[in-house]
């Protein structure tokens, strides 16, 4: 079985729809692509207004946002990211500067520093890693997509800055 999206035109499956009891086949007139787009649209339009919402949803669900977020504080998503932010934690510490990716793409660009790479999904890589003794300061991070981040590891300190193509 199969309905015509109202936006972008496209007959898909009944599972490609939200369900809506209202209407006459019991789904959306809209495909769920079709309304996560305009949602992400809406709020990148009006960004405070959504965070001051989900503020004020907050304050008046206290008692089941608290119970939300211990059920994922002990989901294995929720312990890798208290891992994580917990290893951030610790680097600012030691280093007392708080540096951001945004201040490493501004000094270095938005693209991987790989030559020959031109993905623009970039991380920021310790050229010294931390687990060796680097730092978390502008002069030891350059910009670095996954891919190259990862197979980089903490292998070698190979500072891809002043390489050309």
């Amino acid at each position: 079985m199969s309905k015509n999206c109202n936006k972008c035109l496209k007959t898909l499956p009944l599972s490609e729809f939200h369900n809506r009891t209202r209407s006459k086949d019991g789904k959306a007139h809209r495909c769920k692509k079709c309304v996560s787009l305009n949602d992400k649209k809406r709020y990148e339009t009006a960004p405070e207004y959504f965070a001051k919402r989900y503020q004020e949803w907050i304050e008046v669900n206290r008692e089941y946002k608290a119970e939300i977020d211990r059920k994922w504080k002990q989901s294995e998503r929720g312990q890798d990211s208290i891992r994580n932010s917990t290893h951030i934690r610790r680097t600012l510490t030691r280093t007392g500067e708080k540096v951001t990716l945004k201040m490493v793409t501004d000094l270095h660009g938005i693209k991987c520093l790989v030559p020959g790479c031109v993905r623009l999904d970039v991380q920021m890589d310790h050229i010294i890693p931390l687990s060796l003794g680097g730092t978390h300061t502008l002069d030891n991070l350059q910009p670095l997509c996954a891919y190259h981040n990862n197979v980089k590891g903490n292998r070698n300190s190979m500072d891809y800055r002043g390489v050309s193509i």
